[in-house]
This record gives C-alpha cells, sequence and structure tokens, in this order.
C-alpha cells in the first residue's frame, strides 16, 4: 500500500500514560509504511516528543473542556491534507474527530485503551463521557480493544464482533538494561536515592484511586512488621499524593517510602528494584508498567484483573503459568503474604524473572503490534475506496 496512505492519529495529549505510550511505539512500527500525521488537543509532552522524533503534529486550541471550535479545526485540517483514516484514542479526541470525519465522509477507527470508569471516577465526568462517546459511536467503521476484555464490554453494548479488532499493547524490550550496565546503573542510582542494601520494591503508575497504591502502602506497613530492611519506592504523579503520603504517616512507615513523582527515566529507574508490585483496582489492557517490569527482569506481583488473567489463562489460587504472581485486587493481607513469600524465597525470584522476560518477549512483541495494525489499515482503506 505504501506510505502514500496518510493516518491521521487524533488524542487528547494532555497527560502522558499507557495510550500515549502506545501510540509512540505504534508511529516508530509504521513509520516506514504509512504518511502518520498527529493532532493533538494539548501541546502537551506526546506533542514534544512526536516532534522531536520528525512526525508532523498539529496541536489544536481551544477556550474550554467543550470547545466547538475543535470540530470546526479538524473539518479545515481534514480538508487541506486529507487523511485516508482518521484514528483516533480518548472520550474528546474520539468525539470531534468522529464528527469532522463523518463531515467529509472519511473512515474512522478508534482504540479503546481503558474502560470510562477507569479514566473517569467522578459519576458527573463519568456520565458527560458516557454520553459523548455512545452518541458517535455509529460513526465508527472500527473498534481496536487492547484486551479481549475491552471487547467483551463493547459487545456487551451491542458493538458487533465483527467490528471489533483485538490488538495488545506492546513494548520495546531494547531500552531495558541487563548484565554490568546494569548492576552499575543500580548501584548509581541507589547511592543518589540514598538507598543501602535494602531490599526495594517499586511501582509505577499515576497516583490515582483505581490504581490501589493505598492496598499497596498497608501491605507494607504489615510487611515491616516482618521484614525490617524494606523500602517502597512509588513512581509517578497524580490526584491521590497527598492522601497518599498522609496514609503513609498513619501507618508509620514514611521513612521507608520514597515518593519520586513523575520520571522519564523509567527503564534506569527499575534497576534499584528487587521486586515490583501493580496493585490496581482496574485495567482495561495489559498494563504496560507491568511489561516494563517484566521486561526488566524483575519478579513481580500484579492483581487477578481480566485484562491480566487473560493472557496468563490460569485460576488464582494456583498461580503456576503466570510469570508474575497474582493476588486478588483490594486485599492487603494476601499482597503482604505475597511479598513475603518472595522476598524470602529468592529461587522462585530468579524464575519468575526469567520467566517474565521471556514471556514480554514473545507475547507483546513490537512486530505483532505493527503486523496486526497495518493489516487492518490496508482492510480499512481499501473498503473505503
Amino acid at each position: 500500500m505504501g506510505k502514500t496512505v496518510r493516518i491521521t492519529h487524533i488524542i487528547g495529549g494532555g497527560e502522558f500514560g499507557g495510550a500515549e505510550m502506545h501510540l509512540i511505539k505504534l508511529f516508530h512500527s509504521l513509520k516506514d509504511t504509512f504518511d502518520l500525521r498527529l493532532v493533538t488537543i494539548y501541546n502537551g509532552e506526546l506533542a514534544q516528543k512526536m516532534r522531536e522524533a520528525g512526525y508532523p503534529v498539529n496541536v489544536l486550541s481551544q477556550t474550554g473542556r467543550f470547545d466547538l471550535s475543535l470540530y470546526r479545526q479538524l473539518t479545515r485540517l481534514f480538508k487541506s491534507s486529507p487523511p485516508h483514516l482518521v484514528h483516533t484514542h480518548g472520550v474528546r479526541a474520539n468525539f470531534f474527530g468522529r464528527l469532522a470525519a463523518r463531515r467529509l465522509g472519511l473512515p474512522t477507527v478508534t482504540t479503546v485503551h481503558s474502560f470510562l470508569k477507569q479514566d473517569y471516577p467522578l459519576r458527573r465526568e463519568y456520565w458527560m463521557a458516557y454520553v459523548m462517546e455512545h452518541l458517535t459511536r455509529p460513526l465508527v467503521q472500527h473498534f481496536i480493544t487492547v484486551s479481549h476484555a475491552l471487547k467483551e464490554a463493547l459487545q456487551r453494548e451491542h458493538i458487533p464482533d465483527n467490528k471489533i479488532t483485538v490488538i495488545p499493547n506492546a513494548i520495546d524490550t531494547s531500552v531495558f538494561l541487563s548484565g554490568d550496565a546494569r548492576l552499575n546503573k543500580r548501584k548509581a542510582l541507589r547511592e543518589h536515592l540514598g538507598i543501602g542494601d535494602e531490599r526495594v520494591i517499586v511501582s509505577t503508575s499515576r497516583l490515582v484511586p483505581v490504581k490501589g497504591l493505598d492496598v499497596l502502602l498497608q501491605a507494607f506497613a504489615g510487611l515491616k512488621k516482618h521484614q525490617g530492611d524494606v523500602k517502597l519506592v512509588l513512581i509517578g504523579a497524580g490526584i491521590e499524593k497527598k492522601e497518599l503520603m498522609a496514609l503513609s504517616r498513619a501507618l508509620e512507615i514514611e521513612e521507608n517510602v520514597l515518593f519520586l513523582g513523575y520520571r522519564r527515566d523509567i527503564p534506569e529507574l527499575l534497576t534499584i528494584a528487587d521486586l515490583y508490585v501493580l496493585p490496581s483496582r482496574m485495567e482495561g489492557g495489559f498494563p504496560l508498567s507491568l511489561m516494563e517490569s517484566l521486561a526488566s527482569g524483575i519478579p513481580s506481583i500484579a492483581t487477578a484483573l481480566p485484562a491480566i488473567l487473560e493472557w496468563v489463562d490460569e485460576r488464582v489460587e494456583t498461580r503456576t503459568k503466570a510469570p508474575f504472581y497474582l493476588v486478588p485486587p483490594d486485599d492487603a493481607e494476601r499482597l503482604k503474604q505475597a511479598l513475603l513469600d518472595l522476598l524470602h524465597h529468592p529461587n522462585k525470584r530468579a524464575q519468575l524473572a526469567e520467566q517474565g522476560k521471556t514471556f514480554v518477549q514473545t507475547t507483546f512483541s513490537m512486530e505483532r503490534l505493527a503486523d496486526d495494525t497495518r493489516a487492518l489499515y490496508e482492510k480499512l482503506v481499501n473498503r473505503s475506496r
């Protein structure tokens, strides 16, 4: 099909999370096949990174979150540089992108990265997003979901099976350190952070309620009663930071908990970890943060959520096939026991570390992301001609 086929992606781009990282990887994977363009609603980190990588980026102007001029700006943009396919990500990008594409008769595809309730925990915001999303869904030619759990959610809302394709997230494992480079970085970063020989537990996520970090703090407080030489490092920013810091003080563990805030050097920071924990209450797809910990060779613990279990095909109680430890969500006691078990069994940690790297490399490869997306683009563009 070649680079004569133009694909325009639209996304909010106000924060930098899983969807934004996914989009960067997708562009890098398909840059030699398609003419890829990016439109963002915010001039944030995503727009900056994509410009630096040499991709055409248009940032829309707005006076408020529901500025109707976004529709007019997109319509003008599509008229001046017509794409063969419009690919949208996120509620506002979906709403305005679908309307503008429909105005000009352009086909659209939407990637569903997460559950609406995961992104909009407040009741009023959720219902506003729900209405915007469902009003324009009939305008979409095809949906991509990053998990079967999200596909099933769409099917329950009467989206037919033949309009949904599951394409999971992917990860570039080459950016994670190994061997002497890993050991040297681990030593330097631990010294910089004031960490000695303690065991270090790391979690990387937005500091928001759905990520379950309050449960991790409670489990860590219980762990401290049995294992004194441990530290917990939380990497990420979000609206729950003050509450989490207050909880760490109330649990009397604040001296052993480091809040590092938002960081760009995740592959390097992960070298300080002995264990990794993902305590989420909800995930739409297999989390990129868990992929990163596994790719880095860190024995990991994750909550047994549908979007995670679908890739390991097992019961929570057995823990025989997953290359990481599984615990129920919202269960601080089970999480504490999992931490103790791994800390006391180095052979199990080593086994999980190796299995995790192999699992990520074979299941969530960049090649699979590129091949599956390329095939879908070609089918949709050919159908619209």
